[in-house]
Parts: C-alpha cells; sequence; structure tokens
C-alpha cells in the first residue's frame, strides 16, 4: 500500500470533473484495456487522508484466441471481487491514425468490461478518455509513453515505480519492442487522475457547506 504524492498535486488546476461529479471517496479499479497486456490499479479515496494506491499489475494474455481473452476478463473480476470496488474507471480506445492494432478488438473488450461491470455492480462504467487524463497528468494531451513515465516518477515511491518494471520482466520476460509493464504504469497514472478529480469534488463539497 502506497500513498501518491499529492502535494505534487494540489497547486494544478482542477480540471473538468466530467462524470465524477459528486463522487467525493471511495475505492475505484482503474482499467487500462488491452488485448495482450491489461494494466490495472486500485486506488483509494477517504476524506482527510492521502489517497492510496493499495495495489497494482498487469494482466497478460498468455496465447491468441478467445479463451485467452475470456481468461483475462476472469482475471480482472476476480481483482473486482477481492479489492471490492465502489467505481470501476476505464481508458476509452483512441484511434491513432495510421494505427491498425486493436481498431476492432480493443474497443469490443471495453465494450464487454463495461457490460460485465454494470451487471455485477448495477452500475455505469466511467470513461476516461487519453488526452483528458495526459493533460493532467503530463500536462499535454499527446504525451507519448516515454512522458507518461516520466511524470509518474514525480508522483510515486521511487522503489515502488522500479518494482513495476522489475515485476513485469520477471513474470514476462523482456524482449524487443515488448513494454507491458506501461499499461501498468498507464493504469497507476489514470489512477492518480481519478484521485485528483475526487479530491477536487471534495474541496468543492466543502465549499459549497461552508456558503451555507
Amino acid at each position: 500500500m502506497k500513498e501518491y504524492k499529492i502535494d505534487t498535486l494540489v497547486s494544478r488546476k482542477p480540471t473538468k470533473r466530467e462524470t465524477f461529479s459528486g463522487i467525493t471517496e471511495g475505492r475505484f479499479i482503474v482499467v487500462d484495456p488491452g488485448t495482450k497486456y491489461m494494466g490495472w490499479a486500485i486506488v483509494e479515496v477517504s476524506r482527510n487522508k492521502q489517497p492510496m494506491l493499495l495495489d497494482r499489475g498487469t494482466i497478460i494474455r498468455d496465447k491468441v484466441g478467445t479463451e485467452s481473452t475470456v481468461a483475462m476478463l476472469d482475471e480482472l473480476f476476480s481483482l473486482i471481487k477481492e479489492y471490492e470496488p465502489d467505481e470501476l474507471v476505464i481508458e476509452d480506445y483512441m484511434l491513432i491514425l495510421g494505427k491498425t492494432n486493436g481498431v476492432f478488438a480493443v474497443p469490443a473488450l471495453i465494450g464487454i468490461i463495461k457490460y460485465e461491470w454494470y451487471r455485477f455492480s448495477q452500475k455505469e462504467a466511467i470513461t476516461v478518455k487519453p488526452q483528458t487524463w495526459k493533460n493532467v497528468i503530463c500536462r499535454s494531451p499527446s504525451a507519448k509513453k516515454i512522458h507518461v513515465r516520466e511524470a509518474m516518477k514525480a508522483f510515486l515511491d521511487p522503489d515502488e515505480y522500479e518494482s513495476i518494471i522489475t515485476e513485469f520482466e520477471e513474470k514476462r520476460g523482456k524482449s524487443r519492442g515488448d513494454y507491458g509493464e506501461q499499461d501498468c504504469i498507464d493504469a497507476v497514472a489514470i489512477g492518480l487522475y481519478v484521485c485528483m478529480m475526487v479530491r477536487n469534488e471534495q474541496i468543492t463539497k466543502e465549499a459549497e457547506i461552508f456558503q451555507e
């Protein structure tokens, strides 16, 4: 269990709240969807406490095929049952011109996860656009993977940051062009964005009470 360095966030200008309106605390499972690697993070925001990164990891597809995809979903929902989050936050798919990898598979996977989450919790998932959270965490809506990695060094304990890389290498093995740990870092970064949005809601709510 690790604390985010929330002091680094407080001075940043609040951004549009999107679908976090009215959410002032809770436990969230954050998903960076992918058909090969699926990053996830569990974050918790409470009143009068630092936002916490409770756990994080990467779900890895063992092989191509429907059974393997189902196994990834089973693993995700096992995490949901274990941590009992109040909300599921999932990154939306962003089509990149000239890139066809995942153009159909990833949006379909997102749809399945959102549907299964609704069946499980009777709640709609919260969808976050990549450019939205990157603009907050990296201060650029078009930030690349390397920019996200560098930005997260400012918010995470150095040992925690390094362990994300090390655990992936031990689990999967490092090969050229194989950067599955980035999906975990992205999920943690989105989790940080979630904490910021919920903290902003807390501030807004407190201001409303004060005005009354």
